[in-house]
């Protein structure tokens, strides 16, 4: 059964490009519901005496084996949980391996994407992203093994030999690292890596056919980390080993083999921050970078720096920046292409999964607290925008929409974790073919993935909802030019009938890009009635407004909208596009649980 929920999980993350609860602690928890059940009791022998009611003796007993299961589960929140792969050091730095192993039976899932600066581009592509995932898996105490997979398919940033030459590189990665030696101070560690390469690339990169193809190459790994304890909170790292590549490939020059060495260094600030930062120097005999003015190869020192934040224990996210071009074991350790001299930006979300572990939902490891209706009606995003809110775990929400200015999404939303939900959008623009050329982002139908994290809850006691929300969607048709979106949904409640939303947004797409401000309501009418009020100023172009009634049944977890708005689309960049005439539109929203 564990490895059918781990294949499940890695299927569904390939497909796709908590803060503690408010509550009372459970030792206090145990002590009120026996200090309820012996109230009672001795208010029903009282009573007994005070009077002739017949006092059942077969209720009190139910009473009392009701009393004890609660105090049994009230023992059971306060047996201390084991720390999580994510309130530890890390067993990676990025592009440099450590000593540091996954306990036994710990699962840790990663998704992410880095790319280049999406405003400084040259060539006219949004962002020169790579997509990429892994899987790591602690077998033993001692040995780990791991897949890790990732896709690049854009032209170079910068021109080689005068042109912008396409450049495909996908790998798939398994590798396996065991622990040779651990005591308080030093842990020492042998790794490595067989990955396959696609690479298909256009003449003069590469290549030099006279014709664009694609073919697999092996490549891989051996290395020998070492992690030196300087202190209960420092790491210091040394990572020796060597690289493989062909020496060549379809004639022309490509990386060899080459030893490198790395260093680096971790902080374990506190059981939410670790900070990081490394660097890998590649000695030959082959080399990690290509130049840009003759297609040689040469190397070129390498360096990282991060940090890794646990949103809770079992959910965090990672962000960095770098020089380096993959995102795999081998081809991490590759310079950007060309010449390694771009910074790089990259965030990857952490998953823990918990296989009888026992690790805490949230650092307060308080019980949760059920939702209200008003929460689950706040679990749907606003028409234009996102709510704070995330779904709880194995939750569903589906929306679909059309609107009389032709346009029409599909959204599906899945609650992976407290705090984290991962989200499938689907969406055609209306009246794209009306539009100016540098209005409508392309004239297909747009699909992604994206997540959204949760980093404060009114609902469980911080002054407002805060979250962060990020998604990569590509057109149906080629060139199928990406547009990165992202938007921090800010939600603050002053009543239990009145929603405030402050979303600050942002899209790229090409050598376009779009910042806007969402403001916004969301007003409860009724029981099942709300209005829903928004207006987002876009730096530069027209203002975006949308307003409508939302309909929303509890018992079947079911809401429909019906509103008017003068946007193109709601999704990603959709939401920061005037039409050129206002629409009447209408959702439907599904929640379920799986």
């Amino acid at each position: 059964m564990r490895i059918f929920k781990i294949t499940v999980y890695t299927v569904l993350a390939l497909l796709l490009p908590t803060i503690a609860f408010a509550g009372e602690d459970t030792t206090n928890t145990n002590i009120d519901n026996n200090l309820q059940y012996n109230t009672l009791i001795t208010k029903l022998r009282e009573a007994k005496k005070q009077s002739s009611i017949s006092i059942n003796t077969t209720e009190i007993d139910s009473l009392s084996i009701e009393s004890s299961q609660i105090s049994t589960q009230a023992k059971d929140l306060q047996q201390k949980p084991n720390l999580s792969p994510l309130q530890t050091p890390p067993t990676r730095l990025f592009n440099l391996e450590t000593a540091n192993q996954l306990p036994e039976d710990s699962v840790q899932f990663e998704a992410g994407t880095h790319q280049a600066t999406p405003a400084d581009n040259r060539q006219g592509n949004t962002g020169y992203q790579n997509y990429y995932t892994s899987l790591d898996w602690g077998i033993t105490d001692k040995l780990q093994v791991s897949f890790a997979a990732q896709f690049f398919d854009d032209p170079t940033k910068t021109q080689i030999n005068g042109t912008f030459p396409d450049l495909k590189f996908v790998s798939f990665a398994p590798s396996v690292k065991y622990q040779v030696f651990k005591n308080e101070k030093l842990k020492v560690a042998v790794s490595g890596t067989a990955e396959l390469l696609e690479l298909s690339s256009d003449p003069g990169l590469f290549n030099n056919t006279s014709k664009k193809s694609a073919d697999y190459f092996g490549i891989g790994k051996v290395e020998v980390p070492v992690t030196y304890n300087a202190d209960k909170k420092l790491q210091l790292h040394f990572t020796p080993g060597v690289v493989f590549y062909p020496d060549k490939v379809k004639g022309a020059d490509f990386y060899g083999t080459f030893i490198n060495v790395g260093t680096g260094i971790s902080f374990q600030a506190s059981e939410k921050l670790n900070l990081f930062a490394n660097a890998n120097l590649p000695l030959g005999p082959g080399g990690n970078a290509l130049s840009s003015q003759d297609n040689s190869i040469f190397r070129k020192l390498l360096w990282t720096a991060g940090t890794r934040y646990a949103i809770n224990p079992r959910t965090g996210v990672e962000v960095y920046g770098t020089n380096a071009f993959g995102s795999t074991p081998t081809t991490s350790l590759l310079a950007f292409i060309p010449d390694g001299n771009e910074v790089i930006f990259g965030a990857k979300v952490k998953y823990i999964f918990d296989f009888a572990q026992n690790y805490a939902s949230n650092f307060g490891n308080k019980p949760d607290i059920p939702l209200s209706n008003r929460d689950r009606q706040l679990l749907l995003d606003g028409l234009t925008l996102s709510s704070s809110n995330t779904l709880s775990p194995d939750d569903i929400r589906l929306t679909t929409g059309i609107t009389s200015g032709g346009n029409t999404k599909l959204n599906l939303v899945y609650g992976l974790a407290n705090d984290l939900q991962l989200e499938i959008p689907i969406e055609q623009f209306g009246n794209y073919d009306r539009l100016p050329d540098s209005e409508t982002f392309g004239n297909a139908i747009k699909f992604g993935a994206g997540a959204k994290l949760r980093f404060l809850n009114q609902a469980q006691g911080d002054p407002f909802s805060l979250s962060v929300k990020v998604k990569g969607v590509r057109d149906s048709k080629r060139p199928r030019v990406g547009t990165l979106f992202a938007e921090v949904p800010i939600v603050y409640q002053n009543n239990d009938k009145t929603a405030l939303f402050l979303n600050p947004k942002m899209a790229f797409y090409r050598k376009e890009e779009r910042l806007g401000l969402g403001l916004g309501i969301n007003q409860v009418l009724s029981e099942k009635l709300q209005l829903i009020g928004e207006l987002t100023p876009v730096s530069g172009h027209e203002l975006i407004w949308s307003t409508g009634l939302r309909y929303f049944e509890p018992g079947a977890d079911l809401g429909i909208d019906i509103y008017a708005s003068n946007t193109s689309g709601q999704n990603s960049i959709g939401g920061l596009v005037a039409d050129t005439s206002t629409n009447i539109g209408f959702n439907v929203h599904w929640l379920f649980r799986l």
